[in-house]
């Protein structure tokens, strides 16, 4: 896992074997790349994709949830910036399920920008960019994936959302544009789904999960993690 911290017209980035080698980079300012940009502050959470695509479309079905819970602006305003640049409407390329063809799909990204949250890379590498975030908040995102993104975790999931389509997780993004936290995706409110995935790690990695109880705590509470001026 590559993480990219963008952060007072710097670039900081971590290569990490796991979640707790991130940790330990993250406390010791252990970054493998530091150079200046002119770019927002963001996160972009860098990991490999697999042969099947399924950490691919995991990641986008559970992408309304990360965004909404780690959004850490009154108003998903990371989120709907992103959209005012993006070649999507709901910033999500829109044939991610039926008809994904990567030829095509590569082909659209040689003659327009990745703007997008999501984008899958030639090397088969998936970058997922979400705003500025403490590093706690990052450790607990990098451990939600670990977590559910292995591969028994994937598949299981992957199975219980195989109807899944292109318009349910557009729909998805546009919830949670209307409704914030209190949005309602795939027939259960988005906080219900947050928590589930929650216990799910708790249940299978206790030790992933002592990062994650950082974020359960706030989404158990309607809350989210805050924007604080001096980090």
């Amino acid at each position: 896992m590559i993480v990219k911290v963008f952060k007072n017209n710097k670039l900081y980035q971590y290569q990490a074997t796991d979640v707790f080698d991130l940790d330990n980079k993250l406390k010791n300012k252990d970054f493998s790349k530091l150079e200046k940009t002119n770019q927002k502050e963001k996160i972009i959470l860098n990991f490999k994709n697999d042969k099947e695509n399924e950490i691919l479309r995991l990641l986008v079905i559970l992408s309304p949830i990360f965004i909404t819970i780690f959004d850490n602006s009154t108003n998903l305003e990371f989120f709907r910036k992103n959209l005012e640049k993006s070649n999507f409407e709901y910033g999500l390329y829109p044939n991610f399920f039926e008809d994904f063809s990567k030829e095509k799909y590569f082909e659209f990204y040689k003659n327009h920008e990745k703007f997008e949250d999501i984008i899958l890379n030639e090397d088969e590498n998936i970058d997922f960019t979400i705003n500025f975030l403490e590093d706690k908040y990052i450790l607990a995102l990098a451990s939600l994936i670990e977590v559910i993104f292995s591969k028994y975790n994937r598949k299981n999931l992957i199975i219980y959302f195989k109807e899944i389509r292109n318009d349910i997780v557009i729909n998805g993004r546009r919830s949670i544009l209307a409704n914030d936290i209190y949005a309602f995706y795939l027939s259960k409110y988005l906080v219900n789904w947050a928590l589930d995935l929650m216990k799910i790690a708790r249940y299978k990695d206790k030790e992933r999960y002592f990062y994650i109880e950082e974020i359960y705590k706030l989404t158990n509470n309607l809350k989210r993690p805050i924007k604080k001026s001096d980090v």
